[in-house]
C-alpha cells in the first residue's frame, strides 16, 4: 500500500499528500497507514509532510457541521418530546397499550431506539416511512412500520418548524453532492471492503469530478470476486480457507480467560525470533479484552486497546454523573457515592481541610449511629442544636457538607452550561494539566467532549425540554454516546478488531475469539431489521458480511504464507464458552476445508476442553504489622479490670481483643439501613436508666404517667439520634420498643406498690491480678 501511494514520489524532498485524500477502513488502519508512509520516508532521508486518511463515512458526516443540520441532543430532544405528547392508542401497533411506563426516561431509551432504526436505513438512503414501499412483500409487519412512519413524519414536521433537517436527511445530501478540500485532486480507496451503499454513493458522485483509485488487497487473477469499489460479490467467496498447519494454528479454548492464556505461550515460541513490532492480536469479540490485558501485564507485556472508550467510564464525567444524581435525587447513597470519587476526595481534602482518613472514617461511624435517608438528613443533623452533638465529632464531614452543598446550589440554575462550568471549575481548580502526559490529554479530550454536549444543549434550547430534571436526563443520556480515543505507549501491543487486521503486517498474528456472532458478525436478534428485510432494501445482511469475512481471513493467511513472508503464521483460537458460561459455536469458516480436514477439525472444535485452574503457591500479600502507633497513650496498655463482655473477647481471640480494646479498631461501612441488636439495647437502657435516675417516676404507682415518662423520653432519644425524618425499619422498631416500655411501665408501677425500689447496681467486673 505504502510502495503504491510513494510510487511517483520524489523521494529526495519531503512528501506531502495534500492533493490526495486516503480512504481507509477504520481509523486504526489510518494511523497505520501514515506511521508506514512516515517510516519508508524516513529510511529514504525524508520525511513526511502530511498525508489526509478518512473513513468511508467521512464524506457524510463532513457535511455535518452545517448549522441548519439538528445536533444528535436536539434531534432527540425532539423525538422524546413527542412520544411523550403523543396518545399511545394513536400508534398502539408500535407502542404497547399496557405494562410499560411511559417516563420521560423511557422516551430518552425509545428514542434512541427509532434513531439507531434511521441510522441503519440512512446507510441505503432510506427513511423510516420509505420502508412499506421498498421492502413489498418481505415486509413482515406493515402495521408497525406505518405507525413508525407516522411517528417520524412528526418528528421531521417538528424539526423543520425550527429551521432544521435531520443528520439523516444531511447525509443524504452529502451523498449526492459531496464536498472534499479544494486542494485534493486524488482519491484513494484502500482496501476497504465494506462500504455502505450511501457512502459508495458518495464516492461514486466525487468520480465524476475527481480521479478516484480503488486498491484491493489481492492479486491480480482475483478481481473477479470483488465490484468495482472493492467490495467482496456475495457467493464468489464459498471456497475453501486453506489453514496451512490447522493441527498447530488452530485452537480451541474453554473460555475467554484460557484464551488469554494461551496468548503467552504462542509468543514463547517465537521469541528468539520475533520481538514485539512483529505481533499482531485479533479480537474479534471485545469480552476477550481485559483477560488478555491482565495476561499479558503479568508476563510483563502492555497491551493497548485501540477502540475508542466511552467518556462516561472518565473519572471527570463519574463526577458529574454523581453531582446531578445528588441534586436530582437528594439520597444518602448518592451523596456518599459522590463523596467517596477520588477525585472529590482530593478536591475536599484542600477545599475544606478534610484529610481522606478523617473523612471516610466520619462519613461511616455518622451513617451508623444516624441512619439518614437523604443529603437533606445530614444538613439538618449539623445545622439543628437538638439533633445529636455530630458538629464536634464530625468536623470533617461537616465542612464536606457545607462544601457540596455550595456546589449543589450553583448546579441548580436553569442554564446547565453556566453552573456545570463553575463546579467543576472549583473542583478541578488544583489539577496540573502536563502536556505529554497520557492521563492529561485523556482529560482534556473528555473536559472537551463534555463542553461539546453543553454547547449542544444551548443551542438546542429552543427544542429542549423547560424541566431541569429532564434537561439533566438529556445532558446525561447525550454524554452516554461521546467517545474518545486513548492515548497509546509505543511499547505496547495492539489489540485489534478484525477489520483492522488486515492491515497489520506483522509475521506472527493470533486471532482470538474466532466464533460465530464475532467471524462474520451476525445480528439474528435485530428486532426491526431481520435478514430477510435487510436484504430486501439493499443493507448489509449475513450473506454480505460473511463473504466480507471470507476474504479477509484468506488475505490474512496467504499474506503471510507467499514467497516474501515464508515465516509467517496466523493462529486462530476460538472459545468454547463466553465469559458468562454460555456455550459458543466456532466460527463457521473455519470448517471451509477438503472433507478430510472437516472430520478431524469437527472433533477439535467441538471436543472437550479441561480449564485448567492453576493453584498458586501460598503467600502472604503483606505482612501485619500488631505494633501499637507511637502516639497511644500507655494507658490502654493498663486493663486492671474486665467486663464480662471483654472477658469473653479475649477469651474468643487475644488478638482481635487486642485491636478491639486496646487499638481501639472497629469494622464499619455504611450499608447499615435500621437499628442493630445493640442501637436496640442501648436505646431501652438509656431510656429505663433515665426512669431510675428520676426518683419522683420510679417510685410511682401509677402505670400511665410512668407509661408517659418512657414514651417521651424514647421519643426524645429517637430524635436527638435519627431527626423527625424516620425511615420505616426505624419506625417499626420504635412502635415495637414502646410496647415493650409500656410493658415495663405496668411492671415497675406493680413492683412499687408492692413496696421495690430501685437502688443503683454497677456492672460486675473482673480485676487482674498478677501471679
Amino acid at each position: 500500500m505504502r510502495d503504491y501511494l510513494l510510487r511517483d514520489r520524489d523521494l529526495s524532498q519531503p512528501v506531502d499528500f495534500e492533493d490526495t485524500l486516503i480512504v481507509v477502513p477504520t481509523a486504526q488502519a489510518g494511523r497505520r497507514l501514515r506511521k508506514a508512509l512516515a517510516r519508508l520516508c524516513e529510511s529514504n532521508g525524508t520525511s513526511l509532510l502530511s498525508a489526509q486518511t478518512v473513513t468511508p463515512a467521512w464524506f457524510l458526516h463532513n457535511s455535518l457541521v452545517s448549522p441548519d443540520v439538528a445536533s444528535p441532543l436536539a434531534s432527540k430532544a425532539i423525538w422524546a418530546r413527542i412520544l411523550t405528547t403523543i396518545e399511545p392508542t394513536d400508534y398502539s401497533e408500535f407502542l404497547p397499550a399496557k405494562g410499560q411506563q411511559r417516563d420521560y426516561a423511557w422516551a430518552l431509551s425509545t428514542s434512541q431506539m427509532l434513531i439507531g432504526l434511521q441510522s441503519s436505513l440512512a446507510d441505503t438512503g432510506l427513511a423510516i416511512r420509505d420502508v412499506q414501499q421498498a421492502a413489498g412483500q418481505a415486509l413482515e409487519e406493515p402495521d408497525r412500520w406505518a405507525a413508525m412512519g407516522r411517528l417520524e413524519t412528526q418528528y421531521l414536521e417538528a424539526l423543520h418548524a425550527q429551521g432544521l433537517k435531520d443528520r439523516f436527511e444531511g447525509e443524504l445530501a452529502a451523498a449526492d453532492s459531496p464536498r472534499v478540500p479544494e486542494a485534493v485532486a486524488r482519491i484513494v480507496v484502500a482496501a476497504v471492503p465494506g462500504p455502505t451503499p450511501l457512502m459508495a454513493r458518495a464516492i461514486e458522485n466525487l468520480a465524476k469530478s475527481i480521479t478516484v483509485e480503488v486498491l484491493i488487497h489481492a492479486p491480480e487473477q482475483l478481481a473477479a470476486r470483488f465490484d468495482a469499489l472493492g467490495r467482496p460479490i456475495n457467493g464468489k467467496w464459498n471456497g475453501e480457507i486453506c489453514i496451512p498447519d490447522g493441527e498447530r494454528d488452530l485452537m480451541l479454548a474453554a473460555s475467554p480467560k484460557t484464551q488469554a492464556e494461551m496468548v503467552p505461550g504462542i509468543l514463547a515460541q517465537s521469541a528468539t525470533e520475533l520481538g514485539p513490532d512483529d505481533v499482531a492480536i485479533g479480537v474479534p469479540d471485545r469480552t476477550v479484552i481485559p483477560f488478555l490485558e491482565s495476561t499479558l501485564k503479568d508476563h510483563d507485556l502492555a497491551a493497548f486497546d485501540p477502540n475508542e472508550k466511552l467518556i462516561t467510564r472518565h473519572p471527570l464525567c463519574g463526577v458529574v454523573k454523581a453531582l446531578y444524581s445528588l441534586l436530582l435525587g437528594n439520597s444518602y447513597e448518592a451523596f456518599a457515592s459522590l463523596v467517596r470519587l477520588p477525585d472529590m476526595l482530593v478536591c475536599v481534602q484542600t477545599a475544606c481541610d478534610a484529610p481522606t482518613t478523617e473523612l471516610l472514617a466520619d462519613l461511616d461511624k455518622f451513617q451508623n449511629k444516624h441512619l439518614p435517608m437523604s443529603f437533606a438528613d445530614i444538613e439538618q443533623c449539623f445545622a439543628d442544636a437538638t439533633y445529636g452533638e455530630q458538629p464536634d465529632k464530625f468536623c470533617a464531614l461537616g465542612r464536606t457538607v457545607v462544601f457540596v452543598r455550595n456546589q449543589l446550589n450553583v448546579l441548580n440554575e436553569p442554564d446547565l452550561g453556566t453552573g456545570l462550568r463553575q463546579v467543576l471549575t472549583t473542583i478541578y481548580k488544583d489539577r496540573k494539566i502536563t502536556d505529554g502526559n497520557a492521563r492529561d490529554e485523556e482529560f482534556k479530550r473528555v473536559a472537551n467532549a463534555i463542553n461539546t454536549v453543553l454547547k449542544e444543549l444551548a443551542t438546542a434550547a429552543d427544542v429542549t425540554t423547560k424541566e431541569l430534571d429532564q434537561s439533566i436526563a438529556l445532558f446525561i443520556d447525550r454524554l452516554g454516546s461521546e467517545a474518545y480515543a486513548r492515548e497509546r505507549e509505543p511499547t505496547e501491543l495492539d489489540l485489534e478488531g478484525w477489520l483492522e487486521l488486515s492491515w497489520n503486517d506483522a509475521p506472527l498474528m493470533i486471532v482470538t475469539g474466532m466464533n460465530e456472532g464475532s467471524v462474520p458478525d451476525s445480528r439474528l436478534g435485530d428486532v426491526f431489521m431481520p435478514n430477510s428485510l435487510r436484504r430486501a432494501l439493499g443493507l448489509a445482511d449475513d450473506s454480505s458480511r460473511l463473504a466480507r469475512d471470507a476474504y479477509i481471513m484468506s488475505a490474512l493467511i496467504h499474506s503471510r504464507h507467499d514467497d516474501a513472508n515464508a515465516h509467517g503464521r496466523v493462529v486462530f483460537i476460538a472459545g468454547k464458552t463466553s465469559q458468562l458460561g454460555d456455550p459458543l459455536k466456532p466460527s463457521r469458516l473455519l470448517f471451509r476445508c477438503s472433507d478430510e480436514e472437516l472430520l478431524v477439525r469437527t472433533a477439535k472444535l467441538f471436543g472437550d476442553v479441561d480449564e485448567i485452574q492453576k493453584n498458586f503457591k501460598y503467600s502472604i500479600s503483606f505482612r501485619l504489622d500488631p505494633s501499637p502507633p507511637p502516639d497511644l497513650h500507655a494507658d490502654r496498655f493498663k486493663i486492671t479490670s474486665m467486663s464480662a463482655t471483654r472477658l469473653r473477647d479475649y477469651l474468643s481471640c487475644p488478638f482481635r481483643f487486642y485491636l478491639k480494646h486496646v487499638l481501639k479498631m472497629e469494622s464499619m461501612d455504611d450499608a447499615k439501613r435500621g437499628m442493630d441488636v445493640l442501637d436496640f439495647g442501648n436505646m431501652i437502657h438509656d431510656v429505663l436508666q433515665k426512669m431510675g435516675e428520676d426518683e419522683k417516676i420510679s417510685r410511682s404507682k401509677n402505670s400511665e404517667v410512668i407509661g408517659v415518662f418512657l414514651e417521651r423520653t424514647l421519643e426524645g432519644w429517637v430524635t436527638s439520634r435519627f431527626g423527625k425524618r424516620r425511615s420505616l425499619p426505624i419506625i417499626m422498631l420504635l412502635e415495637s420498643a414502646k410496647q415493650r416500655l409500656a410493658h415495663a411501665a405496668r411492671l415497675q408501677a406493680r413492683l412499687s406498690e408492692e413496696g421495690w425500689e430501685l437502688v443503683e447496681q454497677p456492672e460486675a467486673t473482673y480485676h487482674i491480678v498478677d501471679m
